[in-house]
């Protein structure tokens, strides 16, 4: 069969473009053809220098006068444009792994044109987080197409714990032309399930990939070739992550190496801020320790067996994906944990992930 995966693929986060590529590959895996449906309604906004953010708070301002917009993007372009090393190498994996269609820019491009396929699948990440523009999208929920086309979603994520009361209307219209549904998290389950559709939970896409599957794409060499902790703060505002960084560096005698999304670390020993996906699974693979606040770092901790704490940002807009994810496999103490350890016993969480593995394998194939 032809399957179209829509996704959060390409916009300059480690987690998007890995996921979207183990989608990928596990569905190409059970003998279909697989095209991820290359939609950016946003496009390259992540290294435009005019793009201001609907959170900002002088954005009325921003739009009524240009000349506060330039001071404005002016002030943020320091941080903004650190990280554009980084735009080269995503653009390499996008065009090496990722199987893409021609552009996409809005749903009604979609809606015109839509991609010739017999399913469409939903992929995971964050696409239906109604805080942000995903999941007020309607592109996200598949509403494009004809109407013979099997529409399911894959490990979708609302990635908060309950939906805005103005939103509900609208997801649980969106919901009622889906054929198959399954989230990423128990809270989605029950956000579904309260709006009356039935709701499968099953695992992220990067564990349908096995540990040397992965490691067929790492490097041989690690990039950083002293030991180290890795730093991956991908927030950028909890002073605990230094804190427990220094601690580990420490205690075990490793180095800080930060990998950045955004800003410099000034406490890291080294900072790398060009690291496209594949750079980002060689600083993970061959680290002794992790300290995060990011749900596919701590996934990728995880697969590879390496010791991490992962911190919970309180009043970030995705509360609920990591507490879900670290309770499911029994790992919960490390989220938030001040304690070092260098040894962290993955053999429970390695039994459960496998039957959570199974099942979601077992739910993919029959939905398809």
């Amino acid at each position: 069969m032809k399957i179209s995966i829509i996704t959060c693929h390409d916009v300059y986060n480690y987690g998007a473009s890995l996921q979207a590529y183990a989608l990928q590959e596990y569905i190409k895996s059970l003998g279909h053809e697989v095209t991820i449906i290359d939609y950016k309604p946003n496009g390259d906004a992540r290294y435009d220098f005019w793009t201001i953010p609907n959170s900002c708070r002088i954005l009325d301002l921003t739009q009524k006068y240009k000349i506060v917009a330039f001071l404005y993007c002016l002030y943020r372009a320091p941080e903004r444009f650190y990280t554009i090393g980084r735009k080269k190498p995503f653009a390499r994996f996008k065009k090496d792994f990722l199987s893409c269609t021609n552009l996409y820019k809005n749903v009604e491009e979609l809606r015109r044109e839509p991609p010739i396929a017999d399913v469409y699948v939903a992929g995971s990440d964050q696409i239906w987080n109604t805080v942000l523009s995903n999941g007020k999208d309607p592109a996200f929920y598949m509403d494009f197409g004809d109407e013979y086309v099997k529409r399911i979603s894959y490990a979708a994520s609302f990635a908060i714990p309950a939906i805005q009361t103005e939103f509900k209307p609208f997801v649980k219209e969106m919901l009622s032309h889906i054929n198959c549904i399954s989230v990423r998290e128990r809270t989605g389950k029950q956000i579904v399930n309260d709006l009356g559709f039935e709701a499968e939970v099953v695992c992220d896409p990067v564990f349908l990939r096995n540990k040397s599957q992965w490691e067929e794409i790492i490097h041989q060499r690690p990039i950083v070739k002293s030991p180290y902790v890795l730093v991956y703060d991908l927030y950028s505002r909890d002073p605990q992550i230094e804190k427990a960084a220094r601690k580990v560096s420490n205690q075990l005698g490793l180095k800080i190496v930060s990998v950045n999304a955004f800003i410099r670390k000034n406490y890291a020993d080294k900072n790398i801020n060009n690291a496209g996906p594949l750079e980002f699974l060689n600083l993970i693979y061959y680290s002794k320790y992790i300290i995060t606040d990011s749900f596919h770092a701590s996934a990728f901790a995880v697969i590879f067996h390496i010791p991490f704490v992962v911190f919970q940002i309180k009043k970030s807009n995705n509360s609920s994906r990591i507490s879900d994810f670290l309770e499911e496999i029994h790992l919960a103490g490390q989220l938030n944990s001040e304690k070092v350890s260098s040894d962290l016993n993955f053999d429970e969480s390695d039994e459960l992930l496998r039957d959570y593995i199974a099942s979601s394998k077992k739910y993919l194939e029959h939905s398809l």
